[in-house]
């Protein structure tokens, strides 16, 4: 993707230009956000961080057929791709756009690639405990901006993840963009949307599946978050905006620390879906792009 930068004008900007640049700060702009298809580590249940591992033949497929759903949807225009630098990111997002009716240019962010986790990286739960019984204390006891040795704390990911989503932002106003990142990425993304405590230990209440899709939108310096974690089972529901109301019960639930919010919202959700799924897709795209 080619950025250009023109020259100010030496009588400082005009009018038009004034107007345009007014325009643009106020101008919407919708986030598809996804986590990579599953990987080997995934499988494996090792901690990837900043390492990488290859896309399953599962994690593959999980991207082309979210690709399916996005070309299905009509309302849906994709401006760019943004991705992370990570291999299994990048896999995705080509797999994501390869088909797309129009070109799409994909852009590697290194703000948006993964928390790094530092001497855990590699590792399972278990060779974690095994190896580094105190480090693995530190953590569980520590806060936001515990950082394991080596790596990144919650607060130092959320920053420059949100910093690079704003810069995305400013240079997308009034499009629609196509963002593939990661597991702790998105969950301290949806923190700062609800105006939650930084955290990604466990992926907590915002964990997702892999290929996940998550709709935010950016305008007037705010975060507004429609969907969240969806991998096609709100897709058939009725209403096409029982997805982003069973997700904004979820959101206070999680606010309020209520067990009974998060069920109200997830069963909410589960009991509108009755229709067919691509039906229901199309249907659900259409509320996204109002």
């Amino acid at each position: 993707m080619v950025l250009q930068q023109l020259a100010p004008s030496a009588r400082g900007p005009s009018a038009a230009t004034a107007a345009a640049t007014a325009a643009a700060a106020t101008a919407r702009t919708e986030f598809l956000m996804v986590r990579h298809g599953e990987t080997v580590w995934n499988v494996e249940r090792r901690a990837q961080g900043s390492c990488d591992s290859p896309l399953t033949e599962n994690g593959i497929a999980q991207a082309q057929l979210l690709a399916l759903r996005l070309r299905q949807c009509s309302g849906c225009a994709i401006a760019a791709c943004y991705t992370s630098p990570l291999g299994r990111a990048q896999h995705t997002a080509r797999l994501l756009v390869a088909d797309a009716d129009a070109t799409v240019p994909i852009t590697v962010e290194p703000g948006l690639t993964e928390r790094c986790f530092g001497i855990f990286e590699g590792l399972t739960a278990e060779e974690r405990r095994v190896k580094y019984p105190e480090v693995v204390t530190a953590e569980a006891a520590g806060g936001e901006d515990y950082a394991p040795p080596g790596g990144e704390s919650d607060v130092q990911v959320q920053q420059r993840v949100m910093r690079a989503l704003v810069a995305i932002a400013s240079r997308h106003p009034g499009e629609r963009v196509l963002v593939v990142t990661h597991g702790a990425v998105l969950a301290n993304v949806g923190n700062a949307a609800l105006g939650m405590p930084h955290t990604s230990k466990g992926g907590g209440a915002l964990a997702l599946k892999n290929t996940a899709i998550n709709v935010l939108r950016w305008q007037d310096g705010r975060w507004e978050l429609v969907l969240w974690g969806d991998t096609g089972e709100f897709a058939d529901a009725p209403d096409v905006h029982v997805a982003a109301a069973a997700m904004r019960l979820i959101g206070v639930g999680i606010g309020l620390g209520l067990a009974a919010g998060l069920c109200v919202g997830v069963l909410a959700a589960r009991r509108a879906s009755s229709r067919a799924f691509e039906m229901g897709w199309r249907r659900a795209c259409l509320a996204l792009s109002s």
